[in-house]
């Protein structure tokens, strides 16, 4: 049964209709556009994460830093962190330009992954073998720490 417009829009009940609506087209944006904001893909793997990782850093901080748990950052807020590494990274002009990963050991909660690395900083290219440590919150691996194992200087630009 139709209710005539005076009915509709006076009063309690036309709030009621007006909030209803409101919810309504808020509940069809955030339908329509979730899966697009989860577009972008989350790494599921240790190994994943790893290699977005060397993709993004460091020329993507705010990419990479997705990537980190707090105590890689020593608990430091991820826009201070950014703002930190960019000053540092500046200064060394440091860039990965080849990657091999060489070795997996993966538990439940924690993995271990070590990588053969081609960079080049202000000092020339250089061959390292570095290792990542992540651990897993919920679902989500994260990078707990990342070490230099070895290092092997190819020659010096300056």
């Amino acid at each position: 049964m139709l209710l005539p417009n005076r009915i509709l829009h006076s009063g309690v009940f036309g709030r009621n209709v007006f909030f209803i609506r409101l919810a309504s087209l808020t509940f069809i944006l955030m339908v329509w556009t979730v899966p697009q904001v989860q577009a972008e893909e989350v790494p599921t793997t240790p190994s994943a994460v790893v290699i977005q990782w060397l993709q993004s850093y460091p020329h993507d901080l705010p990419q990479a830093v997705t990537l980190t748990s707090p105590d890689f950052r020593e608990n430091v807020p991820p826009s201070e962190w950014i703002t930190q590494k960019e000053s540092l990274l500046h200064q060394i002009r440091m860039k990965y330009l080849d990657s091999r990963i060489l070795k997996e050991e993966i538990s439940v909660n924690h993995a271990v992954i070590e990588v053969k690395v081609l960079i080049s900083t202000i000092l020339g290219e250089q061959i390292q073998l570095e290792r990542y440590e992540l651990t897993r919150f919920c679902s989500v691996w994260l990078l707990e720490k990342v070490s230099v194992l070895e290092e092997r200087f190819l020659g010096h630009t300056m």
